[in-house]
């Protein structure tokens, strides 16, 4: 199983049935060394940003590396949206291409 640190919409049940068709396991977690932007992406999406002194709240799902994958067309991965990296032993999405 993987980890997935969520500080969006994915940490809604209702989302979760519509992307995974199965709510998914989860718990409150906190992400440090970021900050999270409100409404940072097109005026409509949040992000992070690497913060060394600050936090973000959010929820970590434990889902299968295939839903993982789902997740990626989600995120708008290919179309630059989002990337997704490792922090820790969490995968995150961070907006924009990988650096």
């Amino acid at each position: 199983m993987e980890k997935l640190f969520s500080y969006g919409i994915l940490r809604e049940p209702t989302t979760q049935l519509m992307v995974f068709n199965r709510k998914i396991k989860q718990e409150d977690a906190v992400l440090h060394g970021y900050t999270l932007l409100i409404d940072n992406i097109h005026g409509r999406y949040n992000n992070i940003q690497k913060a060394e002194l600050d936090m973000v709240a959010g929820t970590l799902l434990e889902i299968t590396e295939e839903e993982l994958l789902l997740t990626d067309r989600v995120e708008g991965v290919a179309f630059g949206l989002y990337h997704r990296e490792k922090v820790d032993e969490w995968w995150v999405y961070i907006g924009g291409t990988a650096e």
